[in-house]
């Protein structure tokens, strides 16, 4: 179809005729009349972008409303019809109508004659339906008709709901000099809003993602009341509207549209658009903090705002990134106006396969490091089940799940528990065994059940084992003894265990005759097993010359003065044993590994 582009500096739809004034013999027409010129053009102030181009469409039809009035001020002229009715002047942009300045003045009177001074024509308003057909038909006198929009699944349906307009013009008097003669200008734009949204996936998508995607704006309001002359409209009657996905920018990014009508709400929280089959998922975005200061949305606004109208003239635009995890928004507004936000979205799901990532915190993990996750689902009764091994990328600081795991549904809660530094659910001796679970997060206590979601899963872990450091000092002068390549061991202590999945908690071997340790350097930390310390757990220091100390390890006591009978998970135990000739002070130190403090003294058995 051929386009007609016409500028706003104006290519003058030139309606032919002549002049009546004499002096202009050479101009004149049978008729005698003087010719009246008009021109049309896109507002500079808020550029059209039409499904069709920047561009009048040549069967478009424009309507100009002219009358003739008296006065000096836009907004307060008088029409004059005593003589002449106004006309509403339709005409096409591939077509010159045939207009005078005649056909508003019979010269029956000052009053009425237009050659008078103080008289002048006017267009009182211009409307441009695009293809489009008012739902409540246009009223000539006031200028006012009602347009309503709906789903935008073609170029066409959005070509249709893009209604332009021109409001009331300066009046432009009649002159007998023809060089004189001004010329009615009728500049159209906007007279509805749009929204366009710039949607692109990333790699964690192969292939066309989009090929079966669906945007929808959420409660839109599809009814308007239109009045040109005064530029206003009034809105109402909000629904659905599903965008019109337009062409590809690239291989995986792709742009969508829809016309709005002006008066639609964006207040902050709400839902604002459902992003539905991107190979298989489905998001949600609402309206964020981010998308209404007056940076972003809300420019034109004296302050950031809660909640704004959309404008005429206005483009709202979104520069939308999803994965299969979490969604990110470039917010502005393109075209019409032009600024900048930031916005976050919401997954949402309809039995759809998801997948989610999962981070760690308060335990610094190192290049490489990894962790097992575990889940199972609230309503089973059944033991967790590994559900995948997550690897920690220290670079990008984030974590990777092999295999990818998803969420079987929309609905179904899970709970998730992690296992690190260890093998299964075995726990043994200088294994650092971390536990996880879910993090406190918002309403959300600790290591209950979540919902389906975007984003990461978190995950807090703590040290399920215990640690214990033994320090070996002595006197100066005479009683010092030699410490050097002392050793110092444990008897009758538990080297090994179970973890539970579900608390972290950890259940001892059942053995009669539990292991000892041995060869336990001095200075050394050594992650042991939680456990209850009985009567034979014995401390044996044995140094260079052969000479040996023992103690009974349950006699220590912490600061305050209560005995140390248990070696509990995450705490760090440091016992230091002062070693003289013939005697020996104990004390010991009580560190969880956020380093609290205690201290002790026992009696030295030897031999």
């Amino acid at each position: 179809m051929t386009k007609k582009i016409i500028s706003y500096i104006g290519i003058a739809l030139l309606l032919s005729g002549c002049t009546a004034d004499e002096e202009q013999s050479a101009l004149l027409s049978a008729e005698g009349k003087t010719p009246l010129q008009i021109a049309a053009s896109l507002s500079n102030e808020k550029v059209v972008t039409r499904a069709s181009g920047s561009s009048f469409d040549d069967t478009d039809e424009l309507m100009v409303y002219i009358r003739h009035t008296v006065g000096t001020q836009k907004g307060s002229y008088t029409p004059v019809s005593a003589d002449q009715a106004p006309k509403l002047v339709t005409f096409k942009a591939s077509e010159s109508p045939v207009l005078y300045w005649d056909d508003f003045s019979n010269s029956a009177s000052a009053n009425t004659d237009l050659r008078t001074d103080g008289h002048a024509l006017q267009t009182y308003y211009g409307y441009c339906y695009n293809g489009g057909v008012p739902s409540a038909a246009l009223s000539e006198e006031t200028g006012s008709l009602e347009w309503t929009i709906g789903n935008q699944t073609k170029a066409e349906d959005v070509q249709y709901a893009d209604l332009l307009w021109s409001a009331e013009q300066k009046a432009v008097p009649y002159s007998h000099a023809k060089d004189q003669l001004g010329t009615l200008n009728v500049p159209f734009s906007h007279a509805m809003s749009e929204v366009t949204v710039t949607l692109k996936t990333d790699d964690t998508f192969s292939g066309n993602p989009q090929s079966a995607t669906v945007l929808t704006l959420k409660d839109i309001n599809t009814i308007a009341q239109v009045n040109a002359p005064e530029g206003v409209v009034s809105s109402g009657t909000p629904a659905d509207i599903r965008m019109f996905a337009a062409a590809y920018v690239s291989g995986n990014t792709r742009n969508y549209t829809a016309v709005i009508t002006p008066g639609t709400s964006f207040t902050l929280g709400n839902e604002l658009l459902k992003i539905t089959d991107v190979d298989g998922n489905d998001y949600s975005l609402k309206v964020t903090a981010d998308m209404l200061k007056t940076t972003a949305w809300a420019e034109g606004y004296t302050d950031d705002q809660s909640s704004i109208v959309a404008k005429s003239g206005v483009n709202y635009h979104l520069d939308i990134t999803v994965s299969k995890t979490a969604v990110t928004v470039q917010a502005s507004l393109t075209d019409w106006v032009t600024v900048n936000a930031n916005g976050e979205g919401d997954i949402i799901f309809n039995n759809d396969i998801k997948v989610f990532t999962v981070e760690g915190n308060d335990i610094d993990f190192e290049d490489g490091a990894s962790f097992r996750l575990y889940w199972k689902e609230s309503a089973a009764t059944a033991n967790y089940s590994l559900a995948t091994t997550s690897t920690y990328d220290a670079t990008e600081k984030v974590w990777s799940n092999t295999p990818a795991i998803y969420w079987p549904n929309g609905t179904d809660q899970f709970f998730f528990r992690a296992l690190a530094n260890n093998t299964g659910t075995d726990v043994n001796q200088g294994e650092d065994v971390l536990w996880g679970t879910t993090a406190k997060h918002a309403s959300l206590e600790a290591g209950v059940a979540i919902a389906p979601r975007t984003g990461n899963v978190p995950m807090a872990f703590e040290h399920a084992m215990s640690k214990i450091k033994f320090v070996l000092e002595t006197a100066t002068g005479d009683a010092a003894v030699d410490l050097a390549d002392a050793t110092v061991s444990v008897s009758n202590l538990y080297t090994s265990g179970t973890i539970s999945i579900e608390d972290g908690s950890i259940t001892t071997a059942i053995a009669k005759e539990p292991l000892a340790i041995s060869s336990l350097s001095e200075n050394t930390d050594v992650v042991v097993v939680p456990q209850t310390i009985d009567n034979n757990a014995i401390v044996t220091i044995t140094l260079n010359d052969g000479t040996t100390y023992r103690l009974q390890l349950n006699l220590c006591k912490d600061s305050d003065n209560a005995v140390i009978g248990e070696w509990k998970r995450g705490e760090h135990y440091t016992y230091t044993i002062h070693i003289e000739k013939e005697q020996v002070s104990f004390r010991a130190m009580i560190l969880d590994w956020e380093e609290k403090t205690g201290s002790g003294e026992a009696n030295l058995e030897w031999d």
